[in-house]
């Protein structure tokens, strides 16, 4: 192979890994494709990401305030959920996992929040350990817990969907990064698709708006791993009732320090607005 011929195989390699954000390797990128695609029976069509409960609080009357609401929730997960999908995806194992989720729990202060991220994490763990069965061994615990639950209780202890999203993607091989624009291009891709089905945008428009919001889903991903990368020497822990509290010394996992230096809430309105769509006269989605 000529100099050449090496050089232009190497940019080839460069560029497969930016725009993918994993390994460049042709079953990562199928895997990423499979985690993105809408036919993934993970529950996440059953959430509006509070969308319900804004239009039907004169919120979003429009275009411009859907586009609005669809940024605020983008950057109010890459803010909040995007330090545990990192961290999960450094840190893929069961342990981590329930730590992590253990750390979340309390951040989620909205009951229909929780329960949307609960109720989706369910779902994902029992997608992930059945389709990347052996990738996944490592997460097999938390499912044996799962089903150690009654029918129609809560899951305890809780596992949330970022953090189960997060350990699924290190399982299998794809980077932090690449692990975290899965998460926030499936969050935008069923917040787009509730407005569709609410007839708040046409299949067309809803089209249109994904292009348009995908290069803001990136620049807030961008500011969530720059304050990652920083963070990462933080003494916060938690205390022994899964709190979140400051130590001197290194008390507690690598992974649950990473996220929660990192991890901040920054949408209070729509977090309060999400919190009524349990009483809502009538309603198409869970949240």
């Amino acid at each position: 192979m000529t100099e050449e011929e090496k050089n232009n195989k190497n940019k080839e390699k460069t560029m497969t890994h930016s725009t993918t954000g994993s390994a460049s390797t042709p079953a990562h990128d199928w895997i990423m494709w499979q985690l993105v695609d809408s036919a993934l029976p993970a529950g996440g069509f059953a959430h509006s990401q509070g969308l319900e409960a804004a239009l039907h609080a004169g919120m979003v009357a429009d275009g411009a305030a859907l586009h609005r609401h669809c940024r605020i929730t983008l950057q109010a997960a890459a803010s909040l959920s995007v330090p545990f999908v990192y961290a999960a995806t450094r840190h893929p194992t069961a342990d981590d996992c329930l730590a992590l989720s253990a750390a979340l729990h309390p951040l989620l202060a909205v009951h229909v929040v929780r329960r949307a991220s609960l109720s989706q994490g369910a779902g994902m763990l029992r997608v992930v350990v059945g389709a990347f069965a052996a990738a996944c061994a490592p997460l097999l615990e938390l499912e044996r817990l799962t089903h150690s639950v009654p029918p129609g209780a809560p899951p305890h202890p809780p596992l949330h969907h970022c953090v189960v999203l997060g350990a699924a993607c290190g399982c299998v091989g794809l980077t932090p990064a690449a692990a975290c624009r899965v998460f926030l291009f499936t969050l935008l891709r069923d917040l787009i698709g509730a407005a569709t089905r609410l007839n708040v945008v046409g299949p067309h428009q809803a089209a249109v708006l994904l292009a348009e919001l995908s290069p803001l889903g990136e620049k807030a991903l961008q500011t969530a791993l720059a304050k990652l990368e920083t963070s990462s020497s933080s003494s916060l822990h938690l205390d022994d009732d899964g709190d979140a509290a400051y130590v001197g010394g290194d008390g507690s996992r690598p992974s649950t320090r990473l996220a929660l230096v990192a991890a901040c809430a920054t949408a209070p309105l729509q977090d309060t607005l999400q919190g009524g769509s349990d009483h809502l006269y009538s309603r198409l989605f869970s949240s």
